[in-house]
């Protein structure tokens, strides 16, 4: 029943944004009136649950942002001396992270999570932008982030496929370096609530800075085949289609991912895909979760 509703209303909250009926009945507040389950519930009838939709979380909200001309400036992975031992497709793809090492049979990534694009949460005014139409922002704000270091499997096919529930607190790591969380809120939260409080890239701040994504994240990919970014099991997460341009139809079940060759992976990788519905980015790992 919770899956349902975070379908309806996340989908909802796209169409918001096109049609002024609709929202008339979401109203300013977190909280889901009876109209609005009954209209999320009527929607759901229209849609897919598979990630084969052309519907975007994204319509109307945000666009991508350039990663070589972020909105907001950052610091690069290739900065720090050790970053040219991680691997190359880490090296050469995430951005805004603080340092890189590699030890043993695992690399790390540290960063602030703090996002390369605008933001109503930015203390900062020039870096500041309005809310979507229909969206509340919560109380908190950004300012420095918070600074956590997450290691990562150099070879994550070498560890053991568990499909394991993800927890709350990050999950993965952004290519812009924010912190990607998993389809749960904490209680007494839900995530039709947390998706009312998204900025135009689809984030926003726990009450200690850490920016997060918990659905699409619209300056990152929207509706396209970008990688998003890296899950704390090693495996790369990519936006809604496959690299041809199509929406994949085979995704497992469990970790709605699945396995192919990718520009970035000549020989084959399992790769979980951003979807529509839940688990939007993430709900079980395919691996094992690093200590």
């Amino acid at each position: 029943m919770k899956t349902t509703m975070r379908l309806g209303v996340a989908v909802l909250s796209g169409l918001l944004l096109q049609c002024n009926t609709i929202l008339s009945l979401f109203g300013q507040g977190e909280e889901e009136s009876p109209n609005l389950t009954a209209l999320a519930a009527l929607l759901l009838a229209s849609q897919s649950s598979s990630s084969g939709s052309s519907t975007s979380l994204c319509n109307g909200i945000g666009t991508v942002s350039s990663r070589t001309s972020p909105e907001v400036a950052c610091t690069l992975a290739t900065s720090h001396p050790d970053a040219v031992n991680v691997p190359s497709w880490i090296r050469n793809n995430f951005t805004c992270v603080v340092t890189a090492n590699v030890s043993g049979t695992t690399f790390s990534i540290q960063t602030r999570g703090l996002p390369d694009h605008k933001s109503a949460y930015w203390t900062d005014s020039n870096k500041k932008e309005s809310m979507p139409s229909g969206r509340s922002a919560n109380p908190n704000t950004i300012t420095n982030g918070v600074l956590s270091t997450v290691n990562f499997w150099k070879d994550p096919a070498a560890q053991a496929n568990t499909g394991a529930a993800t927890d709350l607190s990050h999950v993965g790591i952004a290519v812009n370096g924010v912190y990607i969380y998993n389809n749960s809120a904490a209680a007494p939260d839900t995530l039709s609530e947390e998706i009312s409080t998204l900025d135009k890239g689809n984030g926003h701040p726990t009450n200690t800075e850490a920016f997060h994504y918990h659905i699409e994240p619209c300056k990152v990919s929207s509706d396209d085949s970008s990688l998003v970014g890296i899950i704390r099991d090693g495996y790369p997460v990519y936006g809604k289609k496959d690299e041809d341009g199509t929406y994949p139809t085979n995704l497992d079940a469990t970790t709605h991912g699945h396995s192919h060759t990718t520009n970035l992976f000549p020989s084959g990788i399992f790769h979980y895909h951003v979807t529509d519905s839940d688990p939007y980015i993430i709900s079980n790992y395919r691996g094992t979760k690093t200590p």
